[in-house]
Parts: C-alpha cells; structure tokens; sequence
C-alpha cells in the first residue's frame, strides 16, 4: 500500500472521527453458540435451501436473495429457527481480533448484517454499544455508543431488509436511517470492511459523495477493507474518494489497530459540557483570519485579545463600575449590532485581568436554568457574563433570581440584551435595589472611536472604498454613520453602498443551490446554531456540488467557520436581514424545512440535552414558525415532511397542535394534542395546552352542557398541575388567569359557583407570582385578572339590595 495512504488510515482511525460500516465479511470468522462458523453468501444459501426446497437438489444459478424469498414463502418459522441458531453469536466462541475494533472510539458504527457480533465485540472490549433497528426504530440515532443496523436485526424477523423487493421497497422511500447515514458521507472518513457496497439503498448515498471535480479533492478519504473486489468496483469507488485495501477484517485488525494507543477510548459525543467557559481559558483560543472582524464576523476572543476589535472610548468608565462594591446585577443595552457582544468579551477579558473568576455562559448551553445557577456558583465566581439575553425572554428573570439567590458571596451579573428586550429584564420584581443595578446603553460612535477604527481598518488592509482618501474624508465617512450601529456604519463606510441595499444585492447575486445554502445558514445564525459541516451538506442536498457551494460562500466571505469548525453568517443581524430577504422572495419554506428535517434525524430518543435538539425545538415552536415562515402551508409542510422522524415525540405533537389550534383548526388541534398526551403521560406543558384548547372550546361553544364539561375538565387540570408542579410552569397560571377567567365569566355556574372559583384562581395567582416573580408573561395576565376580579367586585356590590 503507498505510504502515504497508510499514514493517512492511521490517522483517520487515531483521530476517532471515522465511521465504521460493516458487511457480512466482517462476521466470516465468527461462530454461533454452538461453535460453528457462522455461514455467508452461498453457504447460508445453502442451508436456508433445504428449507425452501427440501427435495430438490441445490441450484448453483439461485440467488441468496430469491432462496430466501421462497424459504419465508414455504416455512417461515423454521427460517425464523434457522437464523436464530446460525447467526447468533455467544461471547465464549467470538475470536479475541474482534474486539480489537472497539479499542478504539469511532463516531459512529452501522451494519447491514443482521447477527450481533457487532454487539458482542464491543461487549467484549469494556465498551458495550447499544444495537438500534433501521426497521423497528424510527428515529435515526446519531450519536456514539449505538450499532445501527441500516437492515434490522435478528428480532425484526419476518420484517429485516434482505431480498431484492426490500430493496427496492427502500429505495423507493425516504429512509430515515439510510438519510442519516447519507448526511455524514460526504463530510466523515467511513471505514467499510466485509462488503462490497452493493446494497442499492446505501450505493446511492455512496454516489451522493459526488464524483471528484476539478482542482483539489474535498470529500474525506475512505477505506474498503475487503480480501479481494474487482477492477470495475475499484475504479467506480475511487471517483467516490474511496479506496480498496485487500485484507479481511481479523488482517485488519492486526495490522493497523494494534498501532493504535489502547487509551484511546474517548467518547466523542459525551454529554453536554457545562454551559460557562472559564474567560482564563477562553483567552487563549486563538482566532483563524482575525481581519474578517472587520467585514461583520461575530466577535471571538481572539478578536479582543490580539486581534482587530478596538476598544471604544466609554468601556474604561464602565468598567470601572462594575467593581463598585454595592452592584450586583449590570444590564448593558443597544440595538443588534451595536458592539454589546465585543464590549462584554473585553470587559470580562479585564476583570479576567485583574484576577478576578470570571465566566461566560456560552449559547450552547443547554443545561436548565437551575443547574446553570447551581454550576456559576460551585465555581465560585466573581463575575458571570450573558450575552443575548434575549434568549431567554422573560425567563431571564429567573436565571439571574437562582444565581443571586439570598447569599452575600454570589457572583456579580452582567447581562446584554438588545434594547427592545429590555423590558424582560425586572429586576426590581426579583428584589435587585436601585442601588444595586446599573444600567449601560451602547453610545454612538465618538471620534475617538473612528480613528481607532480607521486604524484598525488600515492595518488589517480593510479600507475598501476609503483606500487612499484624505483622513478627514475618512473620518467624515464614518461620522456621518455614527448614529447607526457599529456593524452598518463599519460596513456602509467601506463599501459606500447602504446596509439594506448591500444585503439585498448579495443574496441577488446568488441564485439556486448557492441561494439555498446561504438562507440555510442564515436560518441556524439567527437561531443561534453554528452548522457543522454535517448538519450544511445534510440540509441542502450533499455531494460534491454542496461541498463546492459551501467552499465558495466561504471564499466570498458571507459565511465563516468559527474555532470549532462550525459555519455561521457574519452576524446575526446580517443573518436576520437575509432571513427577511428571502421570506419576502418566496425563497426561505424549503431552506428551513432541509434544516428542521436534518435537526430531526439527528434526535435519539429521550436525548433532550443536546443542541441539536435545542435547535429542533426552536425551529418547530409554533409562535416561532408563524413569525418566521408566516405562510400556513408552508409551516404546514414543515411539520408533515418531518412526521416519520418524530412520530414519537409528544414534543412535535405539542407544537404542531398548538399550531393549529392558534391557526383556528380546533379539530386537529385535538387529534395533535390528544396524541402528545398519549405519548407523555402527566406531562405539565402538554397538559396545559390541552387545558387551553378545551377552554378555547368551552368559550365557543353554544351548547352549554358540553361547554360546561369542557371548561370544568380544563379547571381541574390546570389547578393539579399548580398543586404539583406549580413552581416549574409559569405558563400554567397564565392559561388559568386569562382563558379560565374568561369561560368563567360567560359559563352557565351559578354566581356562588362562579365566584367560588374566581377566588381559586385569584389564590393561585398570588401563588404563581410569588413563586415566578420575574415571570413576565404571567405579571400581564395577573394585572389583568386583577383588574377583572375587582371590577367583579364592584358590580356584586352595586347589585347587592340596599338594607
């Protein structure tokens, strides 16, 4: 083998990134339980034979695929016994090579074998992986620790994928588990040992790679072990990037594994790390281009630390105050793209400086609001930054309440958020002093600030439309800008064109697939999800032609990788304006819908805690789809092509019912909702839905019996879920103060009824605002129902006989 390919192999199987797929040479040398080899191609055919045909003789010119058709016709139970006894392994007859290939980690491992030596192998090694069907689970599962097998197991029998009509059955349809694997193809190295790839669905994602293009080769390399495979194979692999190595898989294993450090058994998906990043460390993550800082990227670290972000004229003052000993909460405000985000990371670099513990909470934090709390202060920190605190929405409030908490040694806050979420933040309702909180708002640019960048601009060769005019016409470039953000003044002063019309003629310029890709990206930067370059090539197609879209919109500069390799638009302001263009051009349903049908078949059942399931719950919110796609039977569409990846999830269920049921659909909304239910026993969030959907119904219905019985099961429901789970659940109050007044108001109870409950549900409004201080879609809703209450009052008073 050439040199240069060995050391390669080598490092794709150290580096624990590679994919290993397995066919049925891979199982050759592996024996059943009773200590026979385990039989493949001619030889099982043989044996299933004698089944299908057990007087005639066996014909040489008979398929595997049409002897087992005719077995499952003739004797289906005996061939059910047949692959039981002969294709299931027992740990005491597995030769010790194949655990070999779980000394190493791997980011994945599929099959289309149907035995378990897989299983039994990682067993073996100390690392028992957990087998999931391609047929019998729905749901793709993508992550580590898991052996899929694309053509079901031993358990799926009748149902396993094995003749000539499965195959074609799945090529015909859309295979969540053959898409999954899809969607990695083209960005991972994949090993395949003991097959040929000549199963029909799996072949067409390996062409989905793409055949190599012209100039340099973007696909990773991958690797066929196999003893021996024909010319024709090799060639038709190698376009694919894929090349032949003539070994079976015990060779394998000797050769190349053993090379491998045995403590290379790291998990490379483990769970989700904690949500704050020490800024000690983060100092010293280094910045790749740091002059594109300068074009609109997102801030990092590096940017601040040795890069081209300067430092503006009023960040010593307000740096300076936040070590004034009484403060304990700092809110800075601007509009998106002012430069909250490159303030907050040199203020935090300061404090860092100065020997202070400090911490930033990352946005892919994806721990609850209380273990956030609960981790900031186990560290013990002086300081913890938020940026986009706006992700929170009213929730805010109750994250900075759990990290203050009553102690005198918490750590000091310092939040940012746009302006118009200011109001989010009540510090006052959780008990934060005047004279505790200081408030910043983003000033406009001071003439300091634009030599400052000017400089900046000139050093990192940025000028654009500025190269070689006078400092003053220069400076007056930005001057007359100034009172816009910093990102459009930088950008509007560079290019001489305006933000608006800059935006509108870059998506323009792009067309097609390009224009595809680009609103993609768009899409996950406003969510605040970077794509990887899975998750890129997933949501708009694959292959080759997708890997050339993604490389050029890197090399013009619209998209940019970020330290972890992860793809995001220059900032989200830029992305959210991209977002509008292409809402308003008819071009954003299909983009979205590549993007939530590839968060989709990424989610593991019952794995909540992942961003890509954070994503998945962002993208499907029905308040969320309605701003952002506006057209119902594009939402619609949504949700109907992500159905069989999520027909498990009362998640999905929740919010395409509440969907409907804001959309005016009371009849699907509770099919959709009652199915959440079924799915999610007790849980409180469906169940509150469920309770305003039958007060939705209770308030217009004419029929005053099943308005009654509607609006009394919603009460009941609601007041349990208070009872038990009151302090988790804001927005069960909130439900109960306005839709359960409102049917109370226009029901058919009696008055003693009526006001008996009314005073209930004033109860549980003191409780829900003294345990949700912060809340503030609950602080509406008891201001309203107070105001009800009273004016309730009142009118029994002035109805009340004279004495």
């Amino acid at each position: 083998m050439d040199e240069h390919i060995e050391k390669h192999l080598n490092r794709v199987i150290a580096s624990g990134d590679a994919i290993l797929f397995v066919g049925a040479g891979f199982s050759r040398e592996a024996r059943d339980t009773s200590g026979r080899e385990l039989p493949a191609g001619v030889a099982l055919g043989k044996e299933i034979w004698k089944i299908a045909f057990p007087v005639e003789p066996y014909d040489r010119q008979a398929s595997l695929q049409d002897i087992f058709s005719a077995a499952k016709r003739t004797n289906i139970q005996e061939l059910k016994r047949l692959l039981e006894q002969r294709l299931r392994t027992a740990p005491r007859t597995l030769p010790e090579f194949y655990k070999r290939y779980f000394h190493v980690a791997w980011s994945g491992v599929y099959t289309i074998n149907i035995d378990n030596v897989l299983e039994l192998s990682s067993s073996a090694a100390g690392r028992p992986y957990t087998p999931v069907s391609g047929l019998s689970n729905r749901t793709p599962i993508a992550q580590v620790h898991t052996i899929t097998h694309l053509n079901g197991m031993l358990s799926d029998f009748p149902n396993v994928t094995f003749t000539a009509d499965d195959f074609g059955a799945r090529t015909a349809r859309t295979d969540g588990h053959y898409a999954a694997l899809a969607s990695r193809l083209p960005q991972s190295p994949v090993i395949y040992i003991g097959t040929e790839l000549d199963e029909s669905p799996l072949w067409h994602h390996i062409a989905a790679r793409g055949r190599k293009a012209e100039g340099r080769e973007l696909r990773p390399r991958s690797y066929l072990v196999s003893p021996s495979l024909g010319l024709a194979k090799k060639a038709a692999l190698k376009e694919h990037n894929v090349y032949h190595i003539p070994m079976t898989a015990r060779d394998f294993s000797e050769k190349y594994l053993p090379q491998l450090p045995s403590q290379n058994l790291v998990d490379l998906r483990s769970d989700a790390p904690s949500p704050w990043t020490h800024v000690s460390e983060a100092r010293l993550v280094p910045v790749e281009d740091p002059a594109n800082f300068l074009l609109g990227r997102e801030p990092q670290w590096g940017d601040i630390v040795d890069g081209y972000a300067i430092e503006r004229s009023f960040e010593h003052e307000l740096a300076t105050s936040l070590s004034a000993p009484e403060l304990r909460v700092a809110v800075v405000t601007g509009t998106v793209g002012s430069g909250k985000s490159t303030t907050l990371r040199r203020l935090a670099l300061f404090l860092d400086g100065e020997g202070q513990k400090v911490l930033w909470l990352e946005r892919s934090g994806q721990d609850s609001l209380n273990d956030m709390a609960r981790k900031a202060l186990a560290a013990k920190a002086d300081y913890v930054f938020i940026d986009e605190a706006e992700r929170f929405a009213g929730r805010i409030n109750t994250l900075i309440l759990a990290i203050l908490g009553k102690s005198i040694d918490s750590p000091r806050i310092v939040v940012a958020t746009p302006s118009t979420h200011r109001s989010d933040l009540d510090l006052a309702e959780i008990g934060v002093a005047p004279e505790e909180q200081r408030d910043f708002v983003m000033p406009h640019l001071a003439n300091e600030d634009i030599d400052n960048l000017l400089d900046a601009l000139h050093r990192a060769r940025r000028l654009g439309v500025l190269v070689g005019r006078p400092l003053e016409e220069q400076r007056r470039a930005f001057r007359n800008k100034s009172q816009r953000q910093l990102l459009v003044a930088l950008l509007e002063a560079t290019s001489g064109q305006r933000f608006e019309e800059m935006i509108k003629i870059e998506c323009e310029a792009l067309t097609g697939p390009a224009a595809y890709a680009y609103a993609s990206c768009a899409i996950a930067t406003t969510y605040g999800y970077p794509l990887s370059r899975s998750d890129f090539l997933s949501a708009i197609g694959g292959g080759q032609g997708a890997l050339q879209q993604l490389d050029a919109l890197e090399r013009q500069r619209l998209i940019f990788r970020d330290t972890k390799g992860r793809y995001a638009t220059r900032h989200s302001l830029i992305a959210a304006r991209v977002v509008s263009h292409y809402r308003t051009t008819g071009q954003l349903s299909e983009p979205f819908a590549g993007i939530t049908f590839t968060m989709a078949a990424k989610q593991a059942p019952g794995n909540k805690a992942t961003p890509e399931r954070r994503l998945l719950t962002d993208l499907i919110n029905h308040d969320k789809l309605r701003k952002t796609l506006e057209d119902r039977s594009d939402i619609r569409k949504v949700f109907s092509e992500i159905e069989d990846l999520l027909e498990q999830d009362a998640h999905y269920w929740l919010q395409r019912g509440s969907f409907e049921l804001e959309s005016g659909d009371i009849r699907l909304a509770e099919n959709f909702l009652g199915q959440a239910r079924a799915l999610s026993e007790g849980d409180f969030m469906i169940d509150t839905e469920w309770s305003y959907l039958r007060l939705r119904q209770a308030i217009n219905d004419d029929d005053p019996i099943r308005a009654g019985e509607h609006g009394g099961e919603a009460l009941n429901i609601l007041f349990e879920i208070i009872d038990k789970s009151g302090h988790r659940t804001p927005n069960t109050y909130a439900v109960l103060l306005q839709e359960g007044a409102e049917w109370l108001l226009q029901s058919a109870l009696s008055e003693t009824e009526r006001r008996t409950l009314m005073s209930r549900i004033r109860d549980s409004m003191l409780d829900g605002r003294a345990k949700h201080p912060g809340n503030m879609r609950l602080k509406s809703a008891a201001q309203s129902f107070e105001r009800l209450y009273l004016l309730q009052a009142v009118n029994r008073s002035d109805s009340a006989p004279s004495v």
